[in-house]
């Protein structure tokens, strides 16, 4: 999601600062919660399989919070810049984000992305709906998320490598 992040970046219209860092970090409550609380969380991703439903809503059954707002309090914490935190908190709803919504908007649609382009283990119980508001809060051509995902799958077996590496 950081390098979709990155290159849908470069076809908006306005600069877009840190889009990299929000979109490598956007889901970064799902490590929270998994860390924390290993089998609520596993029955979160359970129920959201056998409801088909987004982990998003069994977690915030579960844990009374998503990972969305995990992730926000988390990089809030660290003292994120706040279009940073704006866009982790807000990344599945950007029409949300207090102040930067573009950020927020750009990182909605870099998780789409990267689910498109073949790295879909998100937890969710289906497939993720297209983001038209936040592509159109953007400016994005309807094909940009299209032809990004494809540069992004290009790129699969250098990601593949990468965390491959930092597996090791």
């Amino acid at each position: 999601a950081g390098i979709a992040a990155d290159r849908c970046a470069k076809r908006v219209p306005s600069p877009i600062e840190s889009p990299f860092a929000a979109g490598l970090l956007h889901d970064i409550g799902k490590v929270v919660l998994d860390s924390l609380y290993p089998e609520v969380f596993q029955e979160a991703v359970k129920k959201a399989h056998e409801e088909g439903r987004f982990l998003r809503e069994t977690e915030r059954e579960l844990f009374h919070l998503d990972h969305a707002e995990a992730g926000g309090l988390l990089a809030e914490h660290w003292n994120f810049p706040p279009s940073v935190v704006e866009a982790i908190r807000n990344h599945h709803t950007p029409e949300r984000a207090p102040s930067d919504d573009m950020l927020a908007s750009l990182t909605d649609v870099a998780d789409f992305v990267a689910y498109g382009a073949g790295f879909p283990e998100s937890g969710n119980g289906r497939d993720p709906a297209r983001p038209e508001a936040a592509a159109a809060t953007l400016g994005l051509p309807a094909n940009a998320l299209d032809e990004v995902a494809g540069e992004v799958a290009e790129e699969a077996d250098r990601i593949d490598a990468i965390l491959g590496t930092l597996g090791e």
